[in-house]
């Protein structure tokens, strides 16, 4: 990934993009698990060690009842809503193309 910095938010831009273009709607529960998922096999298949996924992705996930859970962003997501959400991965199609 040479200097460039990739953090939560971009990755969850990223996915969000990908979504987007396919028709795929996503909840921020299914967003949240694809993204530690992601990193969890990036990881597995030894694209990123580990201290590698802690320098470049700015903050951790947490175990929560019905899966992984990063609290920054879902507390962003609950105070914005679904229709932000939605406004979001508008705004990744034009990244994406």
């Amino acid at each position: 990934m040479g200097g460039d910095c990739v953090t939560m938010d971009a990755l969850a831009e990223h996915i969000l993009g990908v979504a987007r273009i396919n028709n795929v709607s996503v909840t921020s529960l299914q967003l949240q698990k694809v993204m530690f998922f992601s990193l969890k096999e990036a990881i597995n298949r030894g694209l990123l060690d580990k201290s590698e996924i802690q320098k470049i992705y700015d903050r951790p996930f947490e175990v929560w009842r019905y899966g992984p859970v990063e609290r920054k962003f879902t507390k962003s997501i609950k105070c914005m809503g679904l229709m932000q959400l939605q406004k979001l991965m508008e705004s990744t199609r034009a990244i994406m193309r």
